[in-house]
């Protein structure tokens, strides 16, 4: 055979050989999932939030991203990646897919929250005494706590107190308008409802559903938080400590765990995220171990709302 022959022939079976084999995969490519807080699309040097345990896909191919939200993708050229919404915390939002391009060792996948103009990376914390701290030496809540898990998790988180001794739902109603406006938060964490017991109006549970302010009083601090931007997380009352003292008597508990079944109602209903701090206390032992007084967490029981918080801040909603 001719050599110029034989070599067109290898030529055509390369050629051949490559178009059997469709189109090529480029080597993994590096994939971090991020808050785009501008929602411009790209990563800007500000936009520090970083996503975990979120699943990315190309195609057939998926992986999971690790603790600094990146993950390793065998992406095909041309090929789209996206986020997998059931793998996201509540409240955030897959952005618009992204292409790789030529020669690009690291794809930057956007991720939305729904802030408006809030700030940011802002949680605030709404609700009583228990939200407030300074119940005994060195009490400063279960805000500390939680902002040191967030900020470990995405990278940011910065926590401001809204807590008022010894406010009753109905008083936050009137109350939260002023405290978002003020601190603008990106999330609201709402607890709030310990000291209605203390009003005749609640201190009995056939009442909950006619004549006490507990629940509409929540639903619209809820209803507050959502009109100004900001994205709610509710949580359950804490237990008390029964018989601590003449004002924690098996009753008020009784009462406690009748609210808190209708919060879950409520949050499965609306697809709220729920910090279920009085699961967590039971999950615990639910002790005395667990408060400082008759009402009040020490700081094992603090803690706990800091972990209850925080799973319904990272864990997918069902």
């Amino acid at each position: 055979m001719p050599k110029r022959l034989f070599a067109g022939l290898v030529l055509f079976t390369l050629f051949a050989a490559t178009c059997a084999a469709g189109p090529q995969a480029v080597p993994p490519l590096e994939v971090v999932v991020f808050v785009d807080d501008d929602g411009d699309g790209r990563l800007g040097e500000a936009e520090t939030a970083r996503l975990p345990e979120v699943s990315v896909r190309a195609g057939g191919a998926r992986a999971l991203t690790g603790a600094d939200g990146r993950a390793a993708l065998e992406v095909a050229a041309g090929t789209m990646i996206a986020v997998d919404p059931a793998t996201l915390p509540p409240h955030h939002a897959p952005g618009a897919p992204v292409a790789p391009r030529a020669g690009e060792a690291l794809v930057a996948v956007p991720v939305t929250l729904a802030i408006g103009a809030n700030r940011p990376g802002v949680y605030m914390g709404f609700g009583d005494s228990i939200t407030a701290g300074h119940n005994f030496d060195g009490d400063l809540a279960y805000l500390p706590a939680l902002e040191a898990k967030l900020r470990a998790r995405f990278g940011r988180a910065t926590l401001v107190n809204r807590g008022t001794g010894s406010l009753k739902s109905e008083q936050g109603a009137m109350g939260i308008e002023a405290a978002l406006a003020q601190e603008r938060p990106a999330f609201t964490l709402v607890m709030l409802g310990t000291n209605d017991w203390t009003k005749k109006a609640c201190n009995r549970i056939e009442k909950l559903d006619t004549v006490c302010f507990t629940l509409p009083s929540l639903r619209k601090i809820v209803a507050a938080v959502r009109a100004a931007g900001s994205l709610p997380v509710l949580a359950t009352l804490p237990p008390v400590n029964v018989d601590a003292s003449a004002l924690t008597p098996p009753q008020r508990r009784d009462w406690n765990e009748a609210v808190n079944e209708r919060l879950r109602a409520w949050a499965r209903k609306e697809r709220l995220p729920l910090a279920d701090t009085e699961a967590a206390f039971l999950a615990d032992g639910g002790g005395p171990a667990l408060f400082f007084d008759h009402l009040h967490p020490s700081a094992r029981g603090q803690q706990l709302i800091a972990e209850a918080f925080y799973t319904a801040l990272t864990k997918p909603l069902p």
